[in-house]
């Protein structure tokens, strides 16, 4: 088991936050971010080859990262705060067969805090998940398998800060999120695409970012950077409901990681962390699915300063994108970054 690393390809540009990334419905990635001279919204597009095309510029002004998804219906979803901090926007694509391009952007609610997350129910239906400006935590979602019905409503939590969100082998979604106390919560559905349970605390004293992924059975798990101790930690759930002990993964993790779950079932994860010099993008994958064990591998000496999107290429690889503002560390070149982990 190993990864081996593509050269980071540099795209240039600059963004003061983290970029977007997904795989469109023709197989081709997304890479999406806000570009820091004229705060709209820019696309580039890639196969995941280390080769991308020029950027393009939506026109569409916003504040922070945008958050990609692809629809049920093959279409492209994009997310985001408005550009005056004015709510919760959605942009999506024309739909196939007719003209290429983008639908004038869509309020979908004027009050947001934090970065939504987007997740799917076991019909594919798309939900996205945010902290209203009251810090409790809202949904929105789809009525079918594109994005033509939408309805709103509100379902616990207070003090929102993190959320992550994933969906299990039976089509159950779960949201994680923390509060300003660093607690880290969980709200499940009962059954897919059915009602939310009661909200579960899982631990205390989380700082930064934290990432959740499905397990065996219809397990779940989440891994999630400890204050008290500094490391980085790993839950998971049996299908039975049972919460297995913590496990520390690694030591100086940094601020940004993300989980993807890959095809034969093992969680990925991805992010910047120090060991003997200077923050650099690490990869870890576990040896079985659910496991606590894990193998790493250090990627370059790039340091994302912005934050890092992940994504699955065509070709089921891990492709990782970054920003970083111009110029970076120590001089070098900032904008934005892509790299593809291929794994032995």
């Amino acid at each position: 088991m190993g990864h081996r690393f593509r050269a980071p390809a540099v795209l240039g540009g600059a963004t003061v936050h983290a970029p977007g990334l997904v795989l469109d419905g023709r197989g081709h990635l997304r890479l999406l971010y806000r570009d820091a001279v004229t705060g709209t919204l820019v696309q580039r597009v890639g196969a995941g080859d280390g080769v991308w095309s020029v950027p393009t510029d939506t026109g569409v002004p916003l504040d922070g990262s945008p958050v990609p998804a692809r629809a049920g219906d093959g279409r492209v979803a994009v997310f985001f705060r408005g550009a005056a901090g004015d709510g919760l926007w959605m942009l999506l694509e024309e739909p196939a067969g007719g003209p290429p391009g983008w639908q004038p952007p869509v309020l979908l609610d004027p009050a947001l805090s934090g970065r939504p997350v987007v997740g799917f129910d076991g019909a594919g239906r798309m939900e996205v998940f945010y902290a209203g400006t009251g810090g409790a935590l809202w949904h929105v979602w789809s009525g079918d398998h594109g994005l033509d019905k939408l309805g709103r409503d509100v379902f616990g939590g207070s003090d929102v800060q993190g959320l992550a969100v994933t969906t299990t082998h039976s089509g159950r979604q779960a949201l994680f999120h923390t509060d300003r106390e660093g607690r880290l919560w969980l709200i499940e559905q009962r059954a897919a695409g059915g009602a939310w349970g009661e909200l579960l605390h899982l631990a205390s004293g989380v700082t930064g970012s934290f990432a959740a992924a499905p397990a065996p059975g219809d397990g779940l798990q989440v891994v999630y950077h400890q204050a008290a101790d500094g490391l980085l930690h790993h839950l998971s759930m049996a299908e039975a409901g049972e919460w297995n002990l913590r496990q520390p993964v690694w030591a100086e993790a940094g601020r940004w990681s993300f989980a993807l779950h890959r095809p034969r079932g093992r969680a990925t994860l991805a992010w910047i962390g120090r060991r003997d010099g200077d923050p650099r993008l690490w990869v870890g994958e576990q040896h079985a699915p659910g496991g606590p064990e894990w193998t790493f591998t250090g990627g370059s000496g790039v340091c994302p300063a912005t934050g890092l999107a992940t994504a699955l290429d065509a070709a089921g690889d891990v492709v990782v994108a970054w920003g970083l503002p111009s110029p970076g560390p120590a001089g070098k070149p900032g904008g934005v970054g892509a790299t593809t982990v291929a794994f032995a």
